[in-house]
């Protein structure tokens, strides 16, 4: 898919499907942290405990330095692949990426390798991503949660609002055609 809407939508389709996916996956990380340590936390207010800012600090040091990780892996593995002229090993060197430093695969540029990783990991994506939902979910202790308490409400109202307003910001920021901007470009199957 990513090698479709850069080919009818141009880069900055691209980069609005990347962001679409990967931020709304990184907020649903947050706010699993945060319901699985609702219990130990005295308070959930962000920058309010240590551990909320140190949180902040991690997604804040990945954002910054998994696009060129991720760059760097893409060009060792394109060089890699043209010496031996096989594909074979790409598969494994990508999963220890991925288990090593968790989505820098995801910013790399060879459409060819990208493809192939695409191909590779989707059976795996499939399996583990309902087996950690569902390994968060049955860790949560609903009885622990004090669903009267002003504080989770108030935090939920907040990442609600951040959620959409995020999401109408990226796409007002996105340089573009009106149609492109829309989404009004013809998507025709490869």
């Amino acid at each position: 898919m990513f090698k479709l809407l850069l080919k009818q939508g141009g880069f900055s389709a691209a980069i609005v499907a990347i962001t679409g996916a990967l931020a709304p996956m990184i907020v649903g990380f947050v706010i699993s942290y945060y319901i699985f340590n609702f219990p130990l936390m005295s308070s959930l207010f962000i920058g309010g405990t240590l551990t909320a800012t140190l949180l902040i600090l991690y997604i804040g040091t990945f954002f910054l330095f998994a696009p060129i990780i991720g760059k760097i892996f893409a060009y060792l593995i394109s060089f890699i692949t043209k010496k031996l002229n096989t594909l074979d090993f790409v598969p494994p060197v990508i999963i220890a990426i991925i288990l090593v430093f968790a989505l820098a695969a995801a910013f790399q540029t060879d459409r060819e390798i990208i493809h192939k990783i695409e191909e590779s990991l989707n059976p795996l994506i499939w399996i583990f991503t309902p087996i950690f939902f569902v390994y968060v979910g049955l860790q949560i202790n609903l009885r622990a949660i004090d669903f009267a308490s002003l504080h989770l409400w108030a935090l939920s109202a907040v990442l609600l609002v951040v959620a959409i307003a995020t999401k109408l910001l990226a796409g007002l920021s996105v340089k573009g055609t009106k149609k492109e901007k829309n989404g009004e470009l013809q998507w025709t199957e490869m």
